[in-house]
């Protein structure tokens, strides 16, 4: 049976902080995430946002260039070309977290956990179809948006805003909070009318 010193459930910023912190404290650490390093900060709210807004604010400048002395003739958003600019940033990222969990000596399993209960002293938790046992257990699993059921809404999760392949015309955002302001501020820098 291997036995770790810290196992830790999510792989957002708080849990592969923690495990690599551990790791290079020495302790036998492993890190349990379902989906993707990083969480929802790096791969659908904080960095995506950031990215596909200063591309919005680039191409809202180059509009109004001329009042500062620039001519930028027949400026245009390729939608396309920024998606896959914030998508390049978010694997860059994604990398170096990998890298520097790997170089610390941290254990990352890709697989769903369920912690299934403490018995001599240790916790289990079920790792996919393995079972991970650690004498102390750290639970990073974020959170996530509640979903709203209403009629005709293409998107109830705000993160969706920067996977669009194209602009609407029009949107309603619910919630005036940084998430929901960012968002507003990024559909309405391409021509979206938009209602917080």
């Amino acid at each position: 049976m291997d036995i770790f010193d810290l196992a830790v459930i999510g792989g957002g910023p708080a849990g592969y902080s923690a495990a690599i912190t551990a790791a290079k404290s020495g302790l036998k650490t492993a890190l349990i995430e379902k989906n993707e390093l990083g969480g929802v900060c790096l791969n659908r709210g904080c960095i995506p946002s950031k990215a596909m807004l200063h591309s919005a604010k680039i191409f809202r400048q180059a509009l109004a260039s001329d009042k500062f002395g620039v001519t930028c003739k027949e400026a245009s958003f390729n939608l396309g070309a920024a998606l896959a600019h914030k998508n390049d940033i978010i694997y860059q990222l994604k990398c170096g977290i990998a890298d520097s969990l790997e170089r610390a000596g941290a254990k990352v399993i890709k697989a769903e956990a369920h912690i299934k209960g403490k018995a001599d002293g240790l916790f289990i938790t079920a790792a996919g179809e393995n079972d991970i046992y650690s004498k102390n257990l750290l639970i990073c699993t974020g959170s996530k948006p509640n979903e709203l059921e209403i009629p005709g809404a293409d998107t109830t999760d705000v993160s969706d805003v920067y996977n669009l392949d194209a602009i609407p015309k029009s949107a309603a955002i619910i919630g005036g909070g940084a998430s929901g302001l960012e968002a507003a501020e990024y559909l309405n820098a391409l021509g979206c009318k938009v209602s917080v």
